[in-house]
C-alpha cells in the first residue's frame, strides 16, 4: 500500500493551531536539520526552523545525493544531472537555508556520493563516475584534486571516520574499490556480489558493508584483510546503507522489499524492522536514535529506530533520493 504524500496527524495538527506569522522562528540550537535531494524536481527539501515542515531550494538537474557538515552550517548537494551529465555540487548555507553557491567540476561529470572528512565541515570527498574518480574538493577555495578508483560507475562512497581511506561500490566492475586519501592513491580492488551499490564503513574502519542489487546480499568485508567475513541475507534489493555513529547498528534500505532493516553489528542479526512503500535514501541523525529515510512517493520519514515505528512523515518534491542530516549550530 503507497504511504500518502501527507504529513502525520500529529504534524497536521500542530500546523493548524500555529498562529501565521511572516518572521522565520528561532532556530533552537541542537535540533535537527534534514536535507534531502529530490531528483525529478531539481530540488533540495530542507527541514525549517518549525520542525514541522520542508523548505524548497531550487539546486539544478537531477541532485541525486545531499550531506551536512559536522557543524551543521552547510550542506552539499551532487547535481548528479539527468540525460545531460551534470557537474556541479550545490552548497547550501543551512544558518539561512539558501543555497549560496556551486561549484564546477569541469571534466569530474557524474557526481554522485559525497561525504565529509574527519569532522572537517570544509572538505569532502565526492565520486565522479564520468572519471571514475574520487574527488577531494576543499569547500574554501574550490580547489579539486581526484584519486582514481580503477573501476567503472564508482557510484557510492564510504570514508572512514578518520578520513584516511575511503570505499567506493562500482556498480559495473562488480567490485569495491580502495583509496588511500591521505596518499591520493589507489590501493586495491575488492570483488563483491553483482551490481554493488549501497554502502557504508563502521566509524572504528574495521567493516565495510556492501549491498548487491542483483542479488540481494549484504556483504560484510573485513578492511585488514581484504576478504568477505559475512555475508548478510534478509534483504532483497540493498539500495543503501549507513552505520551509526557508535558503529552498533546498520540501517539497510531494501528498495524492492519496501523495509528498512536495523542490524545489531555485533550479532549480524536484524532487530528491527520498518515497513514503507519506496524506500531510497537513509542516514542516521548523529545521535543514533533516529534514522530519516526518503520514499518515492514524495515523503522524508522520521523513524524511531529503538522501537522501529515512523515517528512522521513530511512531504518532499518529486522523487527524493539520498538525504542528510545533523545537528544545527
Amino acid at each position: 500500500m503507497r504511504l500518502p504524500a501527507v504529513l502525520s496527524l500529529a504534524v497536521i495538527a500542530a500546523c493548524s493551531h500555529a498562529a501565521p506569522s511572516s518572521v522565520s522562528p528561532a532556530r533552537p540550537r541542537g535540533a535537527p536539520v534534514v536535507v534531502v535531494a529530490n531528483q525529478e524536481s531539481g530540488s533540495a527539501s530542507v527541514l525549517n526552523a518549525d520542525g514541522l515542515t520542508m523548505k524548497v531550494l531550487a539546486v539544478g538537474n537531477g541532485p541525486h545525493e545531499a550531506q551536512v557538515s559536522p557543524d551543521g552550517r552547510t550542506a552539499v548537494v551532487t547535481i548528479y544531472g539527468d540525460r545531460t551529465p551534470g557537474n556541479r555540487l550545490a552548497i547550501v548555507d543551512l544558518v539561512h537555508d539558501t543555497v549560496v553557491r556551486t561549484i564546477e567540476l569541469g571534466r569530474y561529470g557524474r557526481p554522485h556520493g559525497v561525504r565529509f572528512l574527519a569532522g572537517r565541515s570544509d572538505r569532502i570527498a565526492v565520486t565522479s563516475e564520468v572519471a571514475g574518480a574520487v574527488l577531494l574538493v576543499d569547500l574554501a577555495t574550490d580547489s579539486v584534486t581526484p584519486v582514481p578508483t580503477n573501476g567503472r560507475a564508482s557510484h557510492m562512497v564510504a570514508v572512514s571516520a578518520d578520513g584516511r581511506r575511503a570505499w567506493t561500490s562500482n556498480v559495473r566492475d562488480n567490485s569495491v574499490s580502495e583509496l588511500d586519501l591521505a596518499g591520493k592513491a589507489f590501493v586495491r580492488k575488492l570483488a563483491v556480489p553483482a551490481e554493488p551499490e549501497g554502502i557504508t564503513v563502521t566509524p572504528d574502519g574495521e567493516e565495510v558493508w556492501v549491498g548487491s542489487n542483483a542479488t540481494g546480499a549484504v556483504t560484510v568485508i573485513s578492511t585488514a584483510t581484504g576478504q568477505p567475513v559475512f555475508t548478510f541475507s534478509g534483504a532483497t534489493f540493498p539500495y543503501r546503507l549507513d552505520a551509526s555513529a557508535d558503529g552498533k547498528r546498520i540501517a539497510i534500505v531494501d528498495g524492492k522489499g519496501g523495509q528498512i532493516l536495523f542490524v545489531d553489528r555485533a550479532t549480524r542479526k536484524a532487530t528491527g524492522t520498518v515497513h514503507l512503500d519506496d524506500p531510497r535514501g537513509v542516514s542516521f541523525a548523529p545521535d543514533g536514535r533516529t534514522a530519516w529515510v526518503t520514499v518515492g512517493a514524495g515523503q522524508v520519514a522520521e523513524v524511531d529506530v529503538a522501537t522501529a515505528t515512523v515517528r512522521r512523515q513530511l512531504a518532499t518534491e518529486a522523487s527524493p533520493d539520498g538525504v542528510g542530516v545533523g545537528v544545527r549550530p
